[in-house]
């Protein structure tokens, strides 16, 4: 947990979440007996979404663990049909496939095809720009205008771009894709200046920066027109899904999108404090392995180079800010030069948001977790905790 005085200035050290820890899960349910009714789905390929371009290939991403959620209940069995998003798109319009993921609703389509009840997830569409173009500026939409950007036939983004435009008044030059490889290919040898894509499934370590939101909407396991029946079953699941496990599409948006490209950007307030000031000078606890601590040279060691190097290189901040490590022997005295703005953030700190707040500080979610166990001499017994020594030297004991 990183900490900071000033609450107008909260970088984004809340972006790098890369030590969280996921358990295995374990199985509640068998999958319904029902004759394995054959669904088709149409699979397109898209980075944490539906990953896997054939049979052989391992399938992964939020769609992917979507359906098999589904089928844990209903019994379907899946036949993919691999293409791109406008081909299948069509497809599925014309009944050649029962279920499509990652449609968002609009009243025209919803006299096309079936919503069930219940959304899949949510999302924003963003114009990416590549983050070393620096002929396009996140922080002026206006260097947009007249550039390539990249979309796709047949997709809502598509919609919302163009609408964007004529609010804004920036025209940019649309090149339109079938699917999201072409496009993707066509980005990467120059032939487009940007591309219009989801917030989810444009990684931190893409090379791509996000310039303007464009829309943003919900988005559905879509149904064919005429397979009312797989309809009525996928609403049924859907509510038992919801009722056994209430935060079931969140524990899938923190497992595959929860480093975007979006989250590792600066906001315009962020990136005044970051030019105007050329270091960050950030406070830690002296010998406090493994969290932070100096080696036999005196250099700064432990978690919390890891967290500022990944940090720097996530927002491109490897030459434009400098990280000042300080050390501390007291906690105590850390926590008032961080008040009294002698230095600009802390590590680590307990996640106590009740503490931070009588403090005047403010703090980052979770960037490690850790235990806290009492340590005694000899057998245990009612006298035991009776005396507990405590350290002004750890944070952890200020709880």
């Amino acid at each position: 947990m990183i900490c900071k005085c000033k609450k107008t200035i909260s970088l984004l050290l809340v972006t790098i979440l890369f030590l969280n820890l996921f358990f295995p899960a374990f199985t509640l349910y068998a999958k319904e007996e029902e004759g394995d009714k054959i669904v088709k789905v149409g699979w397109y390929n898209s980075d944490h979404f539906q990953e896997g371009d054939a049979n052989s290939d391992t399938k992964s991403g939020y769609s992917y663990e979507y359906l098999q959620g589904v089928s844990n209940f209903t019994g379907w069995e899946y036949e993919y049909v691999y293409g791109g998003w406008s081909d299948l798109y069509d497809l599925f319009l014309e009944g050649e496939i029962d279920l499509l993921a990652g449609v968002s609703y609009t009243e025209e389509r919803s006299s096309q095809m079936n919503f069930p009840s219940q959304e899949m997830g949510f999302e924003s569409y963003f114009i990416y720009k590549a983050s070393n173009n620096d002929d396009i500026l996140g922080s002026d939409p206006t260097s947009l205008k007249g550039k390539k950007v990249g979309t796709l036939r047949n997709n809502l983004m598509t919609v919302y771009f163009e609408e964007w435009m004529n609010k804004s008044g920036i025209e940019c030059e649309e090149v339109f894709f079938n699917d999201f490889e072409t496009r993707d290919r066509a980005f990467e040898n120059g032939e487009i200046d940007a591309v219009i894509a989801v917030n989810n499934n444009i990684p931190s370590n893409s090379g791509l920066s996000p310039v303007v939101m464009v829309g943003q909407s919900s988005y559905y396991l879509a149904v064919t027109k005429d397979r009312t029946d797989l309809l009525e079953e996928l609403n049924r699941v859907l509510t038992l899904i919801k009722e056994n496990n209430p935060y079931f599409t969140e524990s899938l948006q923190m497992k595959y999108f929860k480093n975007t490209a979006v989250n590792a950007a600066l906001s315009p307030e962020e990136a005044k404090w970051v030019d105007d000031n050329y270091s960050l000078k950030v406070g830690y606890i002296d010998d406090y392995m493994p969290f932070c601590g100096s080696d036999k040279d005196g250099k700064i060691s432990g978690v919390i180079t890891d967290i500022f190097k990944t940090w720097q290189e996530q927002l491109n901040l490897k030459n434009r800010l400098e990280i000042e490590y300080i050390p501390y022997d007291s906690y105590t005295k850390m926590i008032e030069d961080l008040q009294q703005d002698m230095i600009d953030a802390v590590f680590p700190v307990t996640d106590n948001i009740w503490r931070s707040e009588q403090q005047n500080i403010v703090q980052t979610n979770n960037l490690v977790q850790s235990g806290v166990y009492v340590i005694y001499k000899g057998e245990y017994n009612d006298d035991t905790t009776s005396k507990i020594a405590l350290s002004d030297h750890s944070p952890f004991q200020k709880i």
